[in-house]
């Protein structure tokens, strides 16, 4: 692992004097690792002392719960869509929302112009406390009184998700930082709605009922499975999110976009052309949407001190909109909304099938997923007559001592390989992002890297041992290996986070021969981008070697090397699918489009 002089020089310095967020990108930018770890700013060093949950009921006591809601929900509408990290958004938000005397006690802050004023931990835990204890009213005070009351709540919240407690044990160190970051990561976390709805659409619709995939001996049909477990039609279900994400994913700050009609959603209004029964939208808003009673009894059902559980936001992310009144729908959090049209259909399927039939899903599902990457390999590296081939599907060889598999997908250079395993395998949300529990992560770890590095490991082996070629390619040409995991989701990478990751590689004794390059991970959405990119020309191994050598960008999400490095141009496949289905949604919900 990391020495200790690295940890505090990376680590320590700017979060021990100064709190503690780690925020990977949320919208598409340029930056190191170093600008993924933002310090936020607290009541207490504004103030001089530290405040006590009992202030924090007490303000959120008198306070309306009507008017705080509709006011939070427009908050992380903005910091969804303009980038939590973004200094120049946090700049104006902190110039509207304080004080001169707050803006003055802040400038004597260290570094108080990096520091970040408001984040999406502190908004919904303020949410969660406010539902417990404000009464459910519109707030009767002046608007520059009720600002500040809210600044307030807020700025205590980020008091109250508390500090980590830092020991000067390096181990012990390393292990608390470990779980902060993963938690954090998982937290802060955004995808591109342009690419997850296209990409729901073809993994849940089109790609389940392909010939490769009906002849499948798993095969599970994916929307009538869904159709038994809601009563609402996948296609329409999607659609629905496309609507309302698209609602609300232009309330941005720094484009200049933001409308006020636009913070809520009426659904007496918003789907009064639709097309599908009335029923069915009721019955697709109450699978979405809390009421101040539902969320009330949500909260409390998951036991404890609420207080104590400051990342618990389960009940938000199960029904991630509020309905402040009857003709006022606000999202609780973007990412979460998102999350229930797209990753979340994964889960909404897996738990309705029981046995066998939960089995074969899942097994179906990681078919389905092995070729949508194979075939967005295939259309960035197309088959040239005139050339020889480059990309190798799956395959199976025989050892003598039975059948084995080839590697998902093999890319061959001249001699070099790139080693791909896909995995639809997740990261468990309720016991390692809401717990920051290590264990956990460690049988996340374990399932999804350490079990496919021994995959990696076992068809690198019998590739050097003469088992295999690749249309007579051997391991006589190929001289160095690149081993990639390629992932249904994004895993939190940092430094610390990788150094934990090749220590285990090491202790196993996987992907460690000569001639094998360190392992790399690529995500769903960085294989999308990735597409568009080596239609352009490029090279998916110039890519990884380039990755590999930039000691900024090395140990973070591919996507930032990515930015940083080339044009990102315009997935035409996923474009095509993204259109149809806003033609479909226009057409479905707004009466057009035909």
């Amino acid at each position: 692992m990391a020495n200790a002089a690295d940890l505090k020089r990376r680590l320590l310095a700017p979060w021990s004097r100064e709190g503690f967020l780690f925020v990977p990108p949320t919208v598409p930018q340029l930056h190191g690792e170093m600008e993924n770890m933002k310090a936020y700013v607290t009541y207490s060093e504004l103030t001089g002392r530290e405040p006590t949950i009992e202030e924090f009921v007490e303000r959120l006591q008198g306070i309306g719960l009507k008017s705080l809601m509709y006011n939070l929900s427009n908050l992380i509408q903005v910091l969804h869509n303009d980038g939590v990290g973004n200094l120049e958004l946090q700049r104006r938000l902190r110039n509207q929302a304080l004080t001169p005397q707050r803006l003055a006690r802040l400038t004597t802050l260290e570094h108080w112009d990096e520091r970040i004023i408001f984040f999406p931990q502190q908004i919904l835990f303020s949410v969660k406390m406010a539902i417990l204890h404000s009464p459910d009213k519109e707030d009767s005070h002046s608007d520059g009184e009720f600002r500040n009351a809210l600044l307030d709540v807020l700025l205590i919240a980020s008091d109250l998700i508390g500090h980590l407690a830092l020991s000067e044990d390096t181990e012990e160190l390393e292990k608390t930082l470990l779980s902060h970051q993963v938690r954090d990561y998982l937290m802060n976390m955004v995808d591109q709605f342009r690419y997850m709805i296209p990409r729901a659409s073809v993994l849940y619709l089109k790609l389940p009922f392909e010939e490769e995939m009906r002849a499948a001996r798993d095969f599970t049909d994916l929307p009538s499975v869904f159709k038994d477990a809601t009563g609402i039609a996948l296609k329409d279900y999607i659609a629905f999110g496309s609507a309302i994400l698209g609602w609300f994913l232009d309330q941005s700050e720094l484009r200049r976009s933001y409308k006020p009609e636009r913070q809520s959603v009426n659904p007496k209004t918003f789907f009064s052309k639709a097309k599908i029964d009335s029923a069915e939208v009721e019955r697709l808003l109450e699978m979405l949407t809390h009421t101040y009673e539902t969320a009330n009894a949500k909260i409390l059902e998951r036991g404890g001190e609420p207080a104590k559980f400051n990342y618990d936001f389960l009940p938000f992310m199960e029904k991630p909109l509020y309905q402040v009144k009857e003709d006022v729908i606000v999202p609780l959090h973007l990412t979460y909304l998102e999350s229930k049209f797209t990753n979340a259909i994964y889960w909404r399927i897996f738990d309705h099938l029981q046995g066998e039939d939960r089995l074969k899903f899942t097994r179906f599902f990681g078919n389905l997923f092995e070729t949508y990457v194979r075939r967005a390999i295939q259309r960035a590296i197309p088959d040239n007559p005139l050339l020889a081939r480059r990309v190798y599907p799956e395959f199976t060889y025989n050892t003598g001592a039975g059948d084995r598999k080839s590697s998902d997908v093999v890319v061959i250079y001249e001699n070099s390989a790139i080693f791909l395993e896909v995995t639809a395998s997740r990261i468990r949300m309720e016991t390692t992002a809401l717990s920051g529990d290590l264990q956990a992560f460690d049988g996340d770890l374990d399932k999804i890297i350490l079990q496919n590095s021994q995959q990696l490991t076992d068809r690198i082996r019998d590739f050097r041992d003469g088992l295999y070629s690749f249309d007579g390619i051997t391991s006589r040409e190929i001289h160095t290996i690149y081993p990639v995991i390629v992932t249904i989701h994004s895993l939190p990478e940092s430094t610390l986070i990788w150094n934990y990751i090749r220590e285990q590689l090491e202790k196993r004794n996987l992907l460690q021969e000569d001639g094998v390059e360190p392992l790399q991970l690529i995500d769903v959405e960085e294989m999308e981008i990735l597409e568009a990119i080596l239609q352009q020309g490029q090279s998916l191994l110039q890519v990884l070697q380039g990755r590999a050598a930039d000691p900024e960008r090395r140990n973070i999400g591919l996507k930032n090397y990515l930015i940083a490095k080339y044009q990102i141009g315009v997935n035409e496949h996923l474009r095509a699918e993204f259109l149809e289905m806003g033609a479909y949604t226009k057409t479905l919900l707004f009466g057009h489009g035909e």
